[in-house]
């Protein structure tokens, strides 16, 4: 990453770690003119080159970014090393994990998770609803082509009916690509 990124990075985790404006409400943008927190309502869309960083709070269902995406337009995924959210008292990373202490329990609620066969709490994105377009990112960088236009939602793969027990977010990075 160069050190211009690192830095508007940096700057921004340091804005954002002190912030008092809701989860729901803040987004920023780093543009390759200049950086800018949003807290309108209104979606964006990122041109070549622009990246946004968000937060994915573990307890919501479909964290809202406020990104419009575009079918055929590619966006690249980054989750920063070293951030943990909790599912009930299971600590994971971004990549989730494959059962926990009670797997009969988990493997009768497997259906529910909008990724069936993936890691529980794996980090994952879909356009404007949980089960629409859904993709797999975890916490390696990844590049996604989007396969359909609307709205960029991440969120952890759960059971649709146990978002209530979950602690904790993440921060993503989102560039456009393409």
């Amino acid at each position: 990453m160069p050190l211009k990124r690192q830095i508007l990075t940096s700057f921004f985790f340091a804005i954002t770690s002190c912030s008092t404006i809701s989860r729901s409400e803040t987004i920023a943008i780093f543009r390759r003119s200049a950086p800018e927190i949003m807290t309108n309502r209104e979606s964006v869309y990122l041109s070549v080159g622009d990246s946004a960083v968000v937060e994915v709070w573990a307890k919501t269902q479909a964290n809202r970014t406020k990104i419009a995406v575009k079918q055929g337009s590619k966006y690249r995924f980054v989750v920063p090393s070293g951030q943990v959210w909790t599912d009930w008292f299971i600590r994971s990373d971004a990549n989730g994990y494959p059962h926990g202490p009670l797997p009969f329990l988990q493997e009768a609620f497997q259906a529910t998770k909008p990724l069936p066969d993936k890691n529980w709490f794996l980090l994952v994105g879909a356009i404007d609803r949980p089960r629409n377009a859904t993709f797999a990112i975890g916490g390696k960088p990844i590049e996604v082509l989007m396969n359909s236009s609307g709205e960029l939602i991440l969120f952890a793969n759960d059971s649709k009916w146990f978002y209530w027990n979950n602690f904790g977010r993440i921060q993503v990075i989102v560039t456009r690509v393409l």
